[in-house]
């Protein structure tokens, strides 16, 4: 086996890590996956690691004993305790303690592991664009001053520091700065998979228009396909160490989403605000990815209208229209 070629990827059980997972399998590589239980799998099965054990990110000890028995070429810091910005992330101190210990602790016990262990690992953080709270610029760039107000944002920019601090004592530790990133994975609570519910229902029961509800469907932001935002994570993985924002760069709101997704079943989009709070005014996430291109010519392919639309025919066959 060549530890070149073997990835741990950490947050395994979520959409990025199950995409990230099938597509390394593809490439022939050896991959061990960390679910958020503390369950260990590899592909392939009968090689690398004792599937029956479990382990914690909070264990400094566990990590760092399988890090040092892994002997990984590639690491993922992808565990996240995420929501979308409508769920209930629970009590305020309940919502800090899991962010710093997903997002920040564990990061901190993976990357003594490898400075001890394997050093020239590269790691490669899932961050994500919240770290800017509301920024004071659109587009996004690195340069971009980080201003997160929430716990998810605030620990996130935390982690992403801690790499930096890390790769200035020469371990490649990167940040990924991942913008909105879509597939039929995503959880239900999210508006790309609201729309994509809605319309397949309306697809289904033959309507010819389909009633959309929304909080704000002039909500604007950076949305792309999931499987080329994984894409970035490889390419980050074998290029210099450093920060990287990951956007289609395009500014949409919600309201575009749903035209986009109705059309893909030939539907007239109705879209009805709700009543309530819309939550804070904040500036558009959209994000410059022009440091990632030039480091590695990496640029996402997947146009919204095939993404998308993916996404409402899965949620077609989710209702047993298989025709």
């Amino acid at each position: 086996m060549n530890p070149q070629k073997r990835a741990l990827i950490i947050g395994v059980q979520g959409q990025d890590g199950a995409l990230l997972a099938q597509q390394l399998v593809a490439e022939q590589r050896e991959v061990v996956g960390l679910d958020s239980a503390g369950r260990l799998q590899a592909w392939p099965t009968d090689t690398l690691v004792d599937t029956t054990a479990t382990m914690s990110l909070a264990d400094a000890s566990s990590v760092d004993t399988l890090i040092r028995e892994g002997t990984f070429g590639e690491v993922y810091y992808l565990a996240a305790f995420h929501h979308s910005s409508t769920d209930d992330a629970g009590p305020a101190g309940e919502a800090w303690a899991r962010s710093w210990a997903v997002h920040c602790q564990g990061l901190l016990h993976v990357l003594a592991a490898l400075e001890r262990w394997s050093p020239e690992c590269a790691l490669v953080y899932a961050s994500s664009s919240h770290v800017f709270g509301s920024p004071a610029e659109c587009p996004q760039t690195e340069r971009t001053p980080m201003a997160a107000t929430t716990p998810y944002g605030l620990t996130k920019a935390a982690g992403t520091r801690i790499c930096a601090s890390y790769r200035a004592r020469g371990m490649r530790a990167s940040a990924a700065i991942l913008y909105n990133h879509e597939s039929p994975r995503r959880r239900a609570s999210f508006v790309t998979q609201k729309i994509a519910a809605a319309v397949a229902q309306a697809h289904v029961v033959g309507a010819r228009s389909v009633t959309i509800s929304l909080r704000d469907p002039q909500a604007e932001g950076d949305w792309m396909s999931a499987h080329d935002a994984v894409n970035a994570l490889t390419a980050i993985a074998a290029a210099a160490p450093d920060d990287y924002i990951v956007a289609s760069g395009e500014r949409r709101t919600v309201q575009d989403l749903c035209a986009v997704a109705a059309k893909h079943k030939n539907l007239e989009p109705i879209i009805v605000q709700e009543t309530g709070d819309r939550g804070p005014e904040r500036r558009p996430f959209v994000g410059d990815a022009r440091l990632l291109h030039d480091a590695t010519r990496w640029t996402p392919r997947i146009p919204v209208e095939v993404w998308l639309g993916a996404m409402v025919d899965h949620a077609v066959v989710a209702l047993g229209d298989r025709t």
